[in-house]
Order: C-alpha cells, then structure tokens, then sequence
C-alpha cells in the first residue's frame, strides 16, 4: 500500500489512477520504489557495516551480494513503471 500524493488516501500499488481521485500515480510508484529501495538499501548497508566491524568476511559478503541483487531488481522495477527502454 502507498499514499496518492494528490488525494493523500492509502491505495494500491497496482494500477495506473488513483481508485479514489482519478490522478495518474506512476510518479507515486516510482517514489515509492525509491523510498522502499532506500530503506533496504540501509538495512544491507549496516548488515555489511557489522559484519565488518566484527570481521566477519562471509557476513559482508552476503550483504554486497543482497544489496547488488536487490539494486538490480529495483532497477528493473522503476524502469518497467517509467517504461525506459
């Protein structure tokens, strides 16, 4: 679930309008992508950060393999809402 930013009610992630208001919300998916990937991002981040701090080698390279595949996955993911080619 996301907020439309012109109505600001709790809608889904699928689809192209806003049940509720009729506005496009490609660009609330995108943000929402954005934030979520950001969110992530910073929970890998400090999993790698421990496993650094605790020198544990397979612990951080667990993390960079999570972060570079959820990254690629992002990206594939605002590409297909954008449609970019």
């Amino acid at each position: 679930m996301m907020k439309c930013s012109h109505c600001g009610m709790e809608i889904p992630f699928a689809g192209k309008v806003c049940p509720f208001c009729g506005v496009d919300k490609t660009n609330d998916q995108k943000l929402h992508l954005v934030v979520m990937g950001t969110a992530f991002s910073t929970f890998i981040f400090t999993f790698a950060l421990v496993g650094f701090l605790t020198q544990n080698p397979c612990l951080a390279v667990l993390a960079a393999l999570a972060a570079v595949f959820f990254g690629t996955i992002l990206a594939l993911a605002v590409c297909t809402i954008a449609k970019w080619p």
